[in-house]
């Protein structure tokens, strides 16, 4: 799922139910902003593509996982994208 959150309320953009992660596996998580566009990515397959433009130049990420789910992160690294 891909949501924002604006003046502290959580807002949905998109999801895609049927998409598998196994727990007790590591995966890798790609997200791709360019404009207005977000692309993300689940072990190299694009999965769920959106658009909002509510934050054109914030720079920030946010990483959250839901209820009681036990979830680890390694190698964050978030940049910005070079001019194509």
């Amino acid at each position: 799922r891909v949501y924002k959150v604006v003046a502290g309320k959580r807002i949905q953009l998109a999801t895609k139910e049927e998409v598998s992660a196994p727990a007790g596996k590591w995966h890798k998580i790609s997200i791709r902003m360019k404009g207005d566009a977000i692309t993300c990515s689940l072990n190299g397959k694009d999965t769920i593509e959106v658009k909002d433009d509510t934050f054109p130049k914030a720079g920030k990420i946010g990483l959250w996982t839901k209820a009681d789910a036990q979830t680890a992160f390694d190698g964050l690294v978030a940049a910005p994208l070079g001019e194509e």
